[in-house]
């Protein structure tokens, strides 16, 4: 089933939508709750409820879903902490792994007929959450670009991305200090070595000199990753810098960009 949105419908007629917001994460909420009623027999026990509780710092009851529906639907009207609660909840190990697996797939179908701002990711048995970019970018540059991190690269690259959907100045400043992990580490990977990335940017360099790369194409690569890291110790590396949104959302696709075009390049 591959139903259209509300909005293309409208599309269709030439009526321009009006998405209400607060209608919408209304209807979010009923979806997650009926994706929740569908697994609850099987997958939650004691083990997950109660550390999940104490990690909210919410009360604990001796009921498997009161503590779930209690910090996800009760009271709750912010949509970030709706997501941050949402997204922790899969940072615990469930008693059936087929159920959080078969869960995770629900919930992305419900984010799926939603009409807010908001991407899924799905890695390693949790789930992250960010802003919609273009939908192709953030298929091309981000969602692949996850599939061939190594563990840190994928870590802090992830990171990066949660940061920057909390929309504060400080936490971009963390998300594009991820961001410089993410390249730091990668690089460490591909090129099987402990060096710092400033050093590896010039090994990297030098092997796609050996392998008779385009030279235009190396100057444009090592052009990129000597301006940023030079952005990256200016503004992120200190903690003391000033990073708006685009900036941030620039950003993270070409750190998606280059490790891309190093993963094709260096086996």
């Amino acid at each position: 089933m591959n139903p259209i949105s509300y909005n293309d419908f409208l599309q269709r007629w030439d009526i321009k939508s009006e998405i209400d917001p607060n209608v919408e994460f209304n209807k979010l909420k009923i979806r997650i709750k009926n994706a929740l009623g569908e697994v609850e027999d099987n997958i939650y026990g004691l083990n997950i409820t109660r550390e999940y509780c104490n990690v909210l710092g919410i009360e604990y009851k001796n009921d498997d879903m009161w503590c779930v529906y209690k910090s996800l639907f009760i009271g709750i009207s912010d949509e970030k902490k709706f997501l941050y609660r949402l997204e922790t909840l899969f940072s615990f190990d469930f008693i059936f792994s087929q159920e959080k697996t078969k869960l995770i797939e629900l919930i992305k179908k419900a984010f799926g007929y939603s009409e807010l701002n908001i991407s899924v990711l799905d890695r390693a048995g949790r789930i992250y959450f960010y802003p919609k970019g273009e939908k192709t970018l953030d298929l091309e540059m981000v969602e692949k670009s996850l599939s061939f991190f190594n563990e840190s690269s994928n870590e802090h690259f992830i990171n990066a991305l949660t940061l920057y959907q909390q929309h504060s100045s400080q936490n971009r400043i963390k998300s594009a200090e991820s961001l410089r992990r993410a390249l730091e580490e990668f690089l460490k990977f591909k090129l099987k070595n402990n060096k710092g990335l400033k050093e590896n940017i010039s090994e990297l360099l030098k092997i796609l000199k050996s392998d008779g790369r385009d030279p235009f194409v190396r100057n444009i690569v090592g052009q990129t990753f000597t301006l940023l890291d030079n952005y990256f110790n200016e503004n992120s590396k200190h903690n003391d810098g000033d990073i708006n949104e685009s900036e941030n959302e620039f950003l993270i696709y070409q750190t998606g960009l280059l490790c891309r075009y190093i993963n094709k390049t260096i086996i």
